[in-house]
């Protein structure tokens, strides 16, 4: 495929993703939609990630809306944030930092302070701290009103990105 994309345009993959009833190489050929820049395709995808109920699927779709700077499904990301499996929400969380959305921003700090899973907590202070300024006095006013673990989190959030 590298070769024939070379050669000139490759028709949309969606029609595999589309046709195909093999869930891996449905999730492989999302993928290499973000691979090929296909941005015309981010339309079919944002309405499959509102029906799809597969894990796997919904990740390949959210990190390749994201590779492609889709930034009209975040407000989907943000609804379905809550509803969805920790794989999925990473994913999300990922989508939502190549974005730099002040909404996205302002959704990780508000999600913040409703996760419970320590694990994801520290995987959105991260994210926040992606948005460079903004971001970095967005954890300190997190880390204000933290408990001892979060200020623990903000901490190693600041000192592995130098800050």
């Amino acid at each position: 495929m590298t070769s024939r994309a070379k050669s000139g345009p490759l028709p949309l993959l969606t029609r595999w993703v589309r046709t195909s009833e093999n869930e891996a190489f449905k999730a492989f050929m999302i993928k290499e939609i973000g691979f090929f820049k296909q941005t015309e395709a981010t339309p079919i995808l944002a309405s499959m990630l509102e029906t799809e109920s597969s894990s796997i699927l919904k990740i390949s779709i959210i990190e390749t809306l994201g590779k492609l700077g889709h930034q009209e499904v975040e407000p989907n990301l943000f609804k379905l944030f809550p509803m969805t499996s920790k794989d999925v929400q990473r994913a999300i969380i990922k989508a939502i930092t190549h974005f730099k959305t002040a909404e996205g921003l302002g959704f990780l700090c508000y999600s913040y302070n409703r996760i419970f899973d320590n694990e994801l907590k520290i995987e959105v202070a991260y994210a926040i701290q992606q948005y460079g300024e903004e971001g970095s006095t967005a954890l300190r006013e997190l880390s204000a009103k933290s408990n001892e673990f979060g200020k623990k989190i903000f901490d190693q959030v600041t000192y592995q990105s130098g800050l």
